[in-house]
């Protein structure tokens, strides 16, 4: 009898299971942050042409390479020239752009099994972007919807902060996903008042 297949979160749970948390009792907490979907678009970074047929995808202009983009339930997030993460929630309707699409001069490719993300919003979720890496994250350098790509925990990430002053995305490549749930978990008890994982 052949088994049975199910979706599956990179830290190993089925992707339908609650989601990981870790709390600590001053208030900071770190969660996984499951993608139901996520396209990678790449296109010429000078082309006008590119950006309205985008546009006209994904409801998303990809101009500003410092701030998300947001168009209803849908985000995109820079991770460099002429190259977006555009992530929906499950609800949202899909874009226009199916699993891939090729145009003349730019892409999209599903990339929803691609990345793992994670939350870190609450008191000390500051301390914790600061201990893992170089980005300047004083809230008049990195405001509201502030994107970049950096090396976090030693692997290349991208941090998103929220629009709310304590609260951070960090995104990493799937293959990292247990290396850096393991290396949050250790960080955080080094600082004090853990309380650990529920």
């Amino acid at each position: 009898m052949a088994d049975t297949l199910f979706a599956s979160s990179p830290l190993g749970h089925r992707a339908a299971a609650p989601v990981a948390v870790w709390r600590r009792a001053d208030g900071l907490v770190v969660s996984e942050r499951p993608i139901a979907r996520a396209l990678a678009i790449r296109f010429a970074d000078t082309d006008a042409s590119a950006l309205e047929a985008i546009e006209a995808r994904t409801g998303l202009r990809l101009e500003n390479r410092l701030l998300a983009a947001r168009s209803g339930g849908v985000l995109g997030l820079c991770l460099g020239l002429g190259e977006w993460l555009v992530l929906q929630s499950a609800t949202a309707s899909p874009p226009g752009a199916g699993s891939t699409l090729v145009e003349a001069s730019w892409s999209a490719v599903d990339a929803s099994d691609a990345w793992f993300a994670v939350r870190l919003e609450g008191p000390g979720s500051r301390a914790v972007i600061a201990e893992a890496s170089a980005l300047d994250i004083r809230p008049d350098r990195f405001g509201p919807d502030a994107t970049a790509v950096t090396r976090f925990a030693r692997v290349r990430a991208l941090v998103h902060r929220l629009e709310a002053s304590e609260a951070f995305d960090v995104y990493v490549e799937r293959s990292h996903a247990r290396y850096l749930w393991a290396w949050l978990s250790e960080t955080m008890g080094h600082f004090p008042d853990t309380e650990g994982r529920t």
